[in-house]
């Protein structure tokens, strides 16, 4: 074995190595390829597995290149130099391992952090995606309880003004259907006669003087039940009109208008105030007047002016 070669067996410790080169090539040992088996496991750990390897690659290079220098140059180095050199392989492969086990543990470590971190703020994102969520289905669940509440109002308020009018508008038939007013206007007549007795015999109703064809009004709301030629000894003409005031039945008279002055028909429907005739002085009668008289249900008379002021006329 020439000695060059023998030299190089001698420093790897007796380990068996590639034929010996010729004088000008060099040998390629397992110490000199060993970073080409930390390629890949430096290569998952990104930059920083660049930096350790790219530091393997530049000391085998350089190891290479000072081995052909040497062979160039005829230098031979002393067996102890080479023994030295070569004992720096396998402690070197160690600490290349400790360094990539340490980098994958640090890149592993970071993984994780930023796995958590990841998970935490995609956690924190649906969190608040809930509770936005919630908070607009309660919003919209307010609002349509307050658009309910408000309907809801608005229908008491519509149906109370219903009824108010409602009842407005039956209090006002009602106090239509009630309303007593006076037979002539204040002002237009003058008390002649009052109802009771006087001499030759009993006064049914009350006389009211006043000029021929003042207005004579309906004393209340009704249905004419005569127009005409006088009944029962009254004289022509008269009017009688058939009431229910607060559910009681009341007859009024009408009495001494002449032909013309009765405005009304048997059946119609008159309302308080109407004007249904006018004053006259027509059968037994001494002067233009209006002769009232009330009749309650049962067909007797009453005082009539006493009856005008009870009922509020």
């Amino acid at each position: 074995m020439p000695s060059r070669a023998r030299d190089e067996q001698q420093a790897l410790g007796g380990r068996a190595s590639t034929p010996a080169a010729g004088p000008n090539e060099t040998t390629v040992t397992a110490t000199d390829t060993a970073w080409w088996h930390r390629i890949p496991r430096a290569a998952k750990l990104g930059a920083l597995g660049a930096l350790i390897i790219g530091g393997s690659i530049a000391t085998a290079i350089d190891g290479r290149e000072a081995a052909f220098a040497d062979t160039a140059s005829g230098v031979v180095h002393s067996s102890d130099d080479s023994i030295a050199t070569r004992s720096e392989g396998p402690a070197s492969r160690a600490t290349d391992r400790q360094e990539l086990d340490a980098a994958e543990r640090a890149a592993a470590k970071q993984a994780a952090a930023e796995q958590a971190a990841a998970e935490r703020a995609a956690a924190e994102r649906a969190a608040a995606e809930r509770a936005a969520a919630e908070r607009a289905a309660a919003e919209q669940a307010a609002a349509e309880q307050a658009a309910a509440e408000r309907a809801a109002a608005e229908r008491a308020a519509g149906e109370q003004a219903a009824a108010e009018r409602a009842a407005a508008e039956l209090a006002a038939v009602e106090a239509a259907a009630n309303k007593v007013v006076m037979p002539l206007d204040a002002g237009t007549y003058s008390h002649t006669s009052s109802y009771g007795a006087r001499a030759g015999g009993f006064h049914l109703g009350t006389d009211m003087g006043a000029p021929r064809d003042t207005p004579i009004r309906a004393a209340a709301a009704g249905t004419v039940v005569h127009a005409g030629a006088g009944i029962q000894g009254r004289s022509s003409n008269l009017i009688s009109i058939k009431h229910n005031i607060n559910g009681q039945t009341f007859y009024t008279w009408y009495v001494h208008m002449y032909d013309d002055g009765v405005y009304v028909t048997q059946g119609q429907q008159v309302a308080a105030g109407d004007v249904i005739g006018g004053v006259g002085s027509n059968g037994n009668s001494t002067g233009n007047h209006l002769h009232f008289e009330v009749h309650p249900a049962d067909g007797r008379t009453i005082e009539p002016l006493g009856w005008l002021r009870q009922h509020g006329a």
